[in-house]
């Protein structure tokens, strides 16, 4: 009788033991499904933000673009001109925005490569609205840099577009690569 009773008592405590067993499974099962949740917003949130910050930087350097082929001696009138200071600036006043907007979320390697992004971008346009003035000796300083005359200041804006568009290209391939060193790994 004694065996029988051992028997009973190892079955319950065996089948306690299952129990507990699976609810502890249970218990961390939730919980990682809840960490891959809360990973997986947090990652979807990050996608938005850098699409956008993608977005507007592509803007701004595109609208760069346009401002070296009327350097380049595209002809254009004194409106398209205006016109492209206004969406320059605009484009800049938007991009500045957002990275502000999104400094607390985003790594600070990304923030400060678009802020580089967006100074270089306003040394260049203010460069340019310089060259579209009407003073051919004009003399200015700008980020430190001396340009003295129009053909100082056209060549700034062409040497610098170069490296605008460099650094841009550099932006896409960085935040790829951090992109991609979030997705799960199965």
């Amino acid at each position: 009788m004694d065996s029988e009773l051992y028997v009973g008592l190892f079955t319950l405590f065996g089948t306690l033991l299952g129990f507990l067993v699976e609810f502890g499974i249970e218990r961390l099962k939730v919980k990682l499904e809840k960490k891959i949740h809360v990973s997986q917003a947090r990652f979807d949130k990050e996608f938005e933000i850098y699409q956008e910050l993608s977005e507007k930087g592509l803007s701004m350097v595109y609208s760069i673009g346009n401002i070296v082929l009327n350097v380049h001696g595209l002809d254009i009138s004194t409106e398209e001109i205006e016109q492209n200071k206004k969406k320059t600036c605009d484009c800049l006043n938007d991009m500045e925005f957002s990275n502000k907007k999104y400094a607390p979320f985003i790594s600070k390697d990304v923030y400060e490569k678009y802020k580089k992004l967006t100074d270089l971008t306003s040394h260049i346009f203010r460069l340019y609205v310089y060259w579209t003035g009407n003073n051919d000796n004009l003399s200015i300083q700008i980020h430190g840099v001396q340009y003295n005359g129009k053909t100082e200041m056209k060549n700034g804006i062409i040497s610098l577009q170069k490296e605008l568009s460099a650094l841009s290209d550099e932006i896409l391939d960085y935040v790829r690569e951090y992109l991609k060193s979030l997705e799960v790994k199965e």
